[in-house]
């Protein structure tokens, strides 16, 4: 079959026949394969004075050359290799998620200063009396008992010793109202004072597999036969 020099075609067998072989990346001798390097040169590696590299198509698909009309555009030239089998996903990959997360909390005592406060407490004192203080001629158990006495005569005051028919003295009470003033305290309290957020790991970062459906063939090159013209 009369092909092109270049050409690559896939077989469905796993040889190559005369005139042809693998596009396996191998190494070809400059000075064995002159028309062949003179149209693919170094695209696919070799150092162009003594050797150069076949296509190395084992598990790459061939994609087209030129401007491709992607979103960001992108350029592919000749002898490009790009992609991979493999990807590993970064933080930006990943759908928003949650983690598990366990709080081990630290104790400790923490001293609590309580403020103090001004009171405004007012204190108002009643005095009650009898009423029916008056002289009497001797003392009466639980009735009254001696006061004073008067005169020259040293006549004796009595007075009740009852509790009943009181009577207030104006200007004399105590009562309290208000609030008293209480003092700065200081107090220690067992509370959490820190502790640590242990976080659940997620995930092992196995990389994804990033091969479209493929099926594997024999790719190869021509590397005899006819010698292309330009147009």
């Amino acid at each position: 079959m009369e092909v092109f020099i270049g050409t690559i075609l896939s077989f469905g067998f796993n040889f190559s026949p005369p005139d042809w072989q693998m596009c396996a990346g191998q190494q070809m001798p400059l000075n064995q394969y002159q028309a062949l390097y003179a149209l693919i040169g170094t695209y696919y590696g070799g150092n162009g004075t003594t050797y150069f590299n076949l296509p190395d198509l084992r598990g790459r698909t061939p994609i087209g050359i030129g401007n491709a009309p992607f979103t960001p555009p992108q350029t592919f030239n000749i002898g490009q290799a790009t992609g991979a089998p493999t990807q590993a996903l970064g933080l930006a990959n990943l759908p928003p998620h949650n983690h598990a997360a366990t709080f081990t909390p630290t104790t400790g005592p923490q001293n609590v200063t309580i403020p103090g406060t001004t009171g405004d407490l007012g204190v108002t004192v009643t005095v009650n009396a009898t009423s029916n203080t008056a002289v009497a001629s001797g003392p009466s158990v639980g009735l009254n008992s001696m006061l004073s006495s008067t005169g020259v005569s040293s006549q004796k005051v009595y007075g009740t010793t009852a509790t009943t028919n009181l009577v207030p003295l104006s200007g004399v009470s105590a009562g309290v109202t208000g609030n008293p003033s209480i003092p700065q305290q200081t107090v220690s309290v067992q509370t959490v004072t820190g502790g640590t957020v242990q976080t659940a790991l997620a995930g092992s970062g196995t990389p994804v597999s990033v091969y479209q459906p493929s099926l594997a063939v024999n790719f190869m090159i021509a590397v005899n036969g006819l010698f292309p013209s330009r147009q």
